[in-house]
């Protein structure tokens, strides 16, 4: 029976590990609650996406044992949180947080342990971070500390002010707007912040530790976007071009999309069409990456085609359906203007199939191979 019973529980395990996995652990009878975890986040692709199960990235280790994070799970004093790829907040029943960004381990005590790493603290009362021997000590301030290996490291003073201690050195207290490099037995000079590194500062927590903050496409799953610009076709020959697009967020930066257009031009050299119009249709993906202060830049390639009339032949310029197969590589870069809307400047240039009219009517046409360059200006709506 006990045989069976180990057997059960084996293969429960493989079945369901993420159920397995998400099981906490108690902590020993009269342990405080330290807080809760309310925001879990992997770095996937370049991009940090909210955990909804278990995290991959983020673990907290009790009673000696490591095991993953989960959303909103309860912490307790002693827990050491370990982040590596990922991010993590912590916060506690008064408000206060806890903000630890990739590649850093605390541990949870009523002076906060940095072990390693970068942590942003956000607190309204009494409260301590120890880096070894250095001692920061706070009342009501918002404030990041940055801790290597050998408990070298930086405090950034974003609000309120903080005491410090190292041994043998006379405590200060740094105010907001300042910032200090810091050893175990030494503290750099004082500077100050300029106002770009407290954007930065703001930036940096944003896109790890707001879980329902608008930063970038990342957080977007689908696109409409509306064009106009030039295209270069048929000897590049300037063709005016509209057309709509969509596109859809495959995995992380990846999106896949298609759209159609029109392209129009002057028809001076084919006396039986004052205009010439065509439709550009194409299909393909494209990486997008953000870029700090709301601007992205993206690229990839599409499967093109160009449905349009041309002369068959020469004598009689009979016009004929033609359909030009293609491809072209695109490069974009953008901007958000706000939750849902932005635009982006692209540039695109590839090849095509082009068929010259044949000589005479019955006569098969000859099939070349031409460029294609398209400039185009998008807004587009986010989904």
């Amino acid at each position: 029976m006990t045989r069976l019973a180990v057997t059960l529980g084996l293969l429960a395990a493989l079945l369901l590990p993420g159920a397995a996995q998400a099981l906490e652990p108690m902590p020993p009878a009269g342990t405080t609650v330290y807080g809760k975890v309310t925001v879990l986040k992997d770095k996937r692709a370049g991009f940090f996406e909210d955990v909804r199960k278990v995290s991959r990235e983020v673990t907290f280790i009790r009673d000696g044992t490591e095991r993953p994070a989960t959303p909103e799970m309860t912490v307790y004093e002693g827990d050491a949180i370990r982040v590596a790829q990922g991010a993590c907040v912590i916060e506690t029943p008064a408000g206060w947080r806890v903000e630890i960004a990739e590649r850093s381990q605390v541990r949870l005590e009523r002076s906060v342990i940095q072990r390693l790493g970068e942590v942003f603290y956000q607190v309204s009362g009494a409260f301590s971070v120890t880096v070894d021997d250095v001692e920061l000590l706070v009342e009501g301030t918002g404030f990041k500390v940055t801790r290597d290996v050998p408990g070298n490291g930086e405090l950034i003073v974003a609000e309120g002010g903080v005491r410090y201690r190292i041994p043998s050195i006379p405590g200060e207290k740094v105010k907001a707007g300042h910032a200090f490099e810091f050893t175990q037995t030494e503290a750099g000079d004082l500077r100050t912040l300029e106002g770009g590194e407290l954007q930065e500062l703001r930036a940096w927590r944003a896109e790890r530790f707001e879980p329902s903050v608008v930063a970038g496409l990342r957080r977007n799953r689908a696109m409409i976007r509306i064009e106009g610009g030039l295209a270069f076709f048929d000897g590049l020959q300037s063709w005016g071009r509209g057309g709509v697009a969509a596109r859809v967020r495959a995995y992380g930066p990846l999106w896949i999309g298609g759209g159609l257009g029109v392209m129009v031009r002057r028809g001076a050299d084919v006396p039986t069409s004052p205009v010439l119009m065509a439709l550009p249709i194409h299909l393909g993906a494209r990486f997008i990456a953000d870029l700090p202060r709301s601007f992205f830049i993206g690229g990839g390639i599409d499967f093109t085609m160009i449905v349009g009339e041309r002369c068959s032949n020469v004598q009689d310029c009979e016009r004929v359906t033609n359909v030009e197969p293609g491809g072209r590589l695109a490069a974009d870069v953008g901007l958000l203007l706000s939750k849902r809307v932005g635009f982006d400047l692209e540039f695109s240039g590839g090849v095509s199939r082009f068929r010259l009219p044949s000589a005479a009517p019955g006569d098969p046409p000859t099939a070349i191979i031409v460029p294609q360059l398209h400039l185009s200006l998008g807004l587009f709506i986010r989904l």
